[in-house]
Formats: structure tokens, sequence, C-alpha cells
């Protein structure tokens, strides 16, 4: 009977999702065709109203009425007295594992089909994350509850062998991440501007970058690295002067890239936000806020020829380049 009394909505949403796949295949194959890999980001949970969900509420921490347990979230830092609570609903990892991990899986086989590198949000919550009774309006009180994370990338690295892996691994880092991290072999994050707080120690540092790892100027939760010069404090500055040997305001964004090119980690990744030296007009996500993310835009007539030699000039002289 829903089918039949929905059956337009139903028919319209699958029109949508065949348009939709038709013309992400599409790009791909153009992509490849022009050497360039696709890199998605897969979250580590999912909504409470998702199909994931209605469709296997036994493989979540669900009591009476379907309702959660428990949450998911972060508990309070440096940047939050109060924590994140993000609200998602909290897998049941040992009925995960005793059917398999059969969900994970198929996850994992679609993004295999999608994307050609797989980025994995909150990497950490696969050795160990953070649960917060259902109810409460913060993150204060919660505690840490452990996952099968190595028994789960086992079984992904023997199915999806040829699938590269990113792992997110930012935040609250504690030896059971770094040791999750090793067995899995997959490359972490480093984030420049994470890396000039006068410790030499720092793993953001560009200095200190393994060659296993993505290093980036800055990710889509940051400020645009020319944005998040201006903001830092007088201490900072001096340091990132001293290290880029350079003083320009206008120039620092360029030198900032360069540190990142120079570095010994396998993988740069610049937005382009850094490479036009935009502003927080451009910035890309914020977290913790739900309004006016996502929004900006690369325009068609975006590149000119000064901005294309002069990233191409970065790339030769950085050995970042495909022709040697």
């Amino acid at each position: 009977a829903f089918i039949k009394d929905h059956s337009y909505d139903i028919g319209f949403w699958e029109f949508v999702q065949y348009k939709f796949f038709t013309q992400w295949f599409s790009l791909r194959r153009y992509a490849l065709t022009k050497g360039i890999k696709i890199i998605g980001d897969m979250p580590i949970y999912v909504a409470y109203d998702s199909a994931d969900v209605w469709l296997n509420k036994g493989l979540f921490l669900l009591g009476k009425n379907f309702l959660p347990l428990k949450v998911a979230g972060v508990p309070p830092d440096l940047f939050s007295e109060s924590g994140q609570l993000w609200g998602n609903p909290l897998y049941d990892w040992s009925a995960m594992e005793k059917n398999g991990f059969d969900w994970w899986l198929r996850r994992f086989r679609f993004n295999s089909i999608m994307y050609d590198i797989l980025r994995i949000d909150h990497f950490r919550g696969f050795a160990s994350f953070y649960a917060v009774d259902y109810g409460r309006k913060d993150a204060v009180i919660g505690s840490w509850m452990d996952a099968p994370g190595e028994k789960l990338f086992e079984l992904v690295s023997d199915k999806f062998p040829d699938l590269e892996i990113i792992a997110e691994d930012l935040g609250y880092i504690t030896p059971d991440v770094e040791n999750l991290l090793r067995k899995t072999g997959f490359p972490g994050m480093r984030v420049l501007q994470f890396g000039f707080d006068c410790n030499t120690d720092n793993p953001h540092h560009p200095d200190n970058y393994p060659y296993n790892c993505f290093a980036y100027t800055g990710t889509h939760d940051n400020q645009t690295t020319f944005a998040w010069y201006k903001d830092t404090d007088n201490k900072q500055r001096e340091e990132i002067r001293r290290y880029t040997n350079e003083t320009d305001p206008d120039r620092i964004t360029d030198a900032l890239i360069k540190a990142v090119l120079d570095s010994r980690a396998k993988t740069a990744i610049i937005p382009m936000q850094d490479y036009m030296r935009l502003g927080d007009e451009a910035r890309m996500n914020t977290p913790s806020t739900v309004t006016g993310n996502w929004t900006w835009r690369l325009k068609e007539d975006y590149a000119d020829d000064l901005l294309t030699d002069r990233i191409l000039h970065m790339a030769v002289n950085s050995g970042r380049t495909l022709e040697k």
C-alpha cells in the first residue's frame, strides 16, 4: 500500500539517484583520463534518521522505542569547555563483529566504487570512542569505549587491497590510536596551521612530517592560510617569519605552501583558496556551526596564466610533478 500511495515520490527519487550516479561516473572517467584521482570522505558515524539505522537497528546501541542509549561526541578540550555533542547513534560493535562486519564491508565496497582514495573521518573512533548518555545537553560527562578497529581493517585490507585510505588522525590521539594506525599502515594527516607553537617536536611542523602522510596547509575545517596568518599572535607570526624567511604578508601564503610542498610527506594537498591567496570569505567550513558552510565555489573563469604558472612553478620546484 505504501509503494502504491507514494509511487510518484519513489519514482522521482529513483530518477534523481539515476541521474546523480550517471553524472558522477562520467566525471570519474573523465578525471582518470587527466590523471586525477578523486578523494572521498567517509564519516565514521551515520545520522539517527538515516536509512542505515532504519534498516539495521540491531547494529546500533538502541533501546526502548529504538531511541539511542548513547550518542557520539568528543570530551571537553582547550577549544571547547563543554566538548562536542554530535548526537549520532553509536555502533553495537559486538553485534557487528558477530556477523563478520558485513555492514562495514558493504560500506567500504560502495566507497571503493565511488572514489579512488578514501579519507576516514574520526579514525580514532575505530580504536576507542567517546560515548555520552542519550538526552544530555553537552559532552562534559561521558565514557570511553573500545572498538575492534584492528579486526575490521584486517578484513578491509583483505577484501579491498587496491583501495587507498587516509586516516584522519587529528584531535585527541592516544596510544591505542597510534598503535592502530601503525598496524594498518594507513597514512595519517598533517596540517601546517597546527604546526607553529614554538614546540620543535610538534608533529604538524613541516620539518617533522613522515613520508607516509598526507600534508595540508589547511583542511576544509580550517581558515584559509592567508586568513589564519593574519589572525596569529605575534609570537606565532615571528616563528613563521623566521621559518619561511618571509616578512611580506602578501607573500607569506606562498611561502607556507612551499613549506608543505618541500616537506617529506608522500602527498601534499593545497586548497585552491590558498593558491588564490583568499581570505575568510572563501572558508569552506567552520566546525560546530550549521549555517554559511560549504557555499564557496570555484568560478569557471578562475584560472589565469599568472595563477597557472605559479602553481606549476611551485610543483616543479618541489619535485611534485609526474614528469621529471
